[in-house]
């Protein structure tokens, strides 16, 4: 056996071992922080109300309804229908929006969002619809995010 061989059987046996030790020790390793772990914030707001305006933009049903707590959201069934039926009757839609404020009150951490929304028909004798509104989210921590909890008023959506 040559002595480069040796060294690579070397090598090889040892980097076995360092990822069976590796393995045989899964506990001591941190857990994976999540999104739920970081306060209230600007960012936390930012990132959920970007979630949501790539969803209606995308026309994701799925993705915009995971971004809502359906066990704390009153009237989530309702509401979950409104936003399937919007999605589902237009051919595309344009969002812009602009956080005015994040702030905590009585428990509840809301942001204040300045709302557009335009819908555009899949058919070209229909004309657009579009709806502005200063629209109330409330968020709550999810078991590994933060939700939307509510928006309010929610007629808002149920204009589409």
């Amino acid at each position: 056996m040559g002595f480069s061989r040796c060294v690579l059987l070397v090598l090889a046996g040892a980097l076995a071992l360092s990822q069976g030790a590796a393995q045989a020790s899964p506990g001591r390793a941190k857990p994976a922080p999540t999104d739920a772990d970081q306060p209230f914030s600007e960012v936390v707001a930012e990132r959920l109300l970007n979630g949501l305006s790539e969803a209606i933009l995308g026309q994701d049903e799925a993705a915009a309804l995971a971004l809502f707590d359906r066990d704390r959201m009153p009237n989530y069934a309702e509401f979950a229908q409104q936003m399937r039926s919007m999605l589902r009757q237009y051919g595309s839609f344009r969002v812009n929006y602009h956080l005015v404020q994040t702030f905590e009150e009585t428990g509840q951490n809301i942001a204040v969002v300045e709302f557009t929304l335009e819908a555009i028909p899949a058919s070209d004798t229909e004309l657009p619809v579009r709806g502005s509104a200063q629209l109330r989210f409330s968020f709550t921590r999810g078991e590994k995010s933060w939700l939307i909890a509510d928006v309010q008023p929610r007629e808002f959506f149920a204009q589409f």
